[in-house]
């Protein structure tokens, strides 16, 4: 029930983003924050967690999930790439499908950036579910790839796989203990750059036919800890561990845990854990 409740305030978070409402939507998201933490909500909120624990229909939420701007959005919203505001000029000039997109695209009405020109040419492929055995394979070739480089790189794969899922959106690596990486090296065999930053790079990967997205987070060994506690996730536990450390007066976040702004040294996840007084959760119970 809970998981539900969590998903249906983030689809109300996630569609007032969408249309824009920041007010609403801001709301949304401070009371995803507190109820994962198990702090109170305000009343408007939580009289729809009520309805949604007697599993009652939200009106509201069906009205906005039917409107033609929140559908036409997921469609060109979901599109690797494209924003809020760029899916707005599309809408107005009557662009609402992934279809009349490619026909714009074609004559000339609409120009792509490069992320949004991979997202819209391999949408079909980057929108199916990743197997883990295709994770664990990748992630294996990879660490031995990282490793002829960098001997005494580690290469974790995170996100859903690591709480145990049978699939996953992406794939996702944390990759630590690298001197001074050279992100060009990390990404030998990739058919595209999706993005490359400081810490996180997206490519696209071919893997047996299928175009993958794979994310390539890049940390030092003393930030280590707290990225992989962030990577694995889930959302909601996340939101849980950072409400833990604010009410101990500390602060979470990927980049370590902090008192003061003085970061506290942990090597590993149950470090973090035993500095906050509560108990280890295994990732898979995440």
């Amino acid at each position: 029930m809970e998981a539900n409740i969590l998903n249906i305030l983030r689809e109300y978070r996630d569609i007032y983003e969408l249309i824009g409402d920041v007010y609403r939507a801001a709301a949304y998201s401070t009371a995803l924050r507190a109820y994962a933490a198990g702090e109170p909500v305000t009343a408007g909120i939580a009289k729809k967690i009520v309805a949604i624990e007697r599993g009652e229909p939200l009106a509201d939420l069906i009205e906005l999930q039917r409107s033609p701007f929140v559908r036409a959005a997921r469609s060109l919203g979901s599109i690797l790439g494209v924003g809020k505001e760029t899916f707005a000029v599309w809408f107005k000039r009557g662009i609402t499908n992934r279809t009349q997109l490619r026909v714009a695209v074609r004559d000339g009405i609409v120009k792509l950036n490069h992320m949004q020109t991979l997202g819209l040419r391999h949408y079909t492929h980057l929108h199916m579910r990743v197997p883990r055995d295709v994770i664990t394979e990748f992630a294996r070739k990879f660490r031995e790839m990282v490793r002829k480089i960098y001997p005494n790189a580690s290469v974790i794969p995170a996100g859903s796989y690591r709480r145990g899922a049978i699939d996953s959106s992406d794939i996702d690596l944390l990759v630590y203990d690298v001197t001074r990486p050279d992100i060009s090296t990390l990404v030998i065999g990739a058919d595209a750059i999706v993005m490359s930053g400081q810490e996180k790079t997206t490519a696209l990967y071919r893997i047996g036919g299928i175009v993958r997205s794979v994310d390539i987070i890049v940390v030092s060994a003393t930030h280590a800890a707290a990225a992989l506690l962030y990577l694995t996730g889930s959302a909601e536990f996340n939101e849980r561990m950072r409400g833990v450390a604010k009410r101990a007066g500390m602060r979470l976040n990927q980049h370590g845990l902090w008192h003061n702004n003085v970061l506290i040294p942990t090597k590993t996840e149950r470090e973090i854990f035993e500095k906050l007084s509560i108990k280890y959760t295994a990732p898979r119970y995440r």
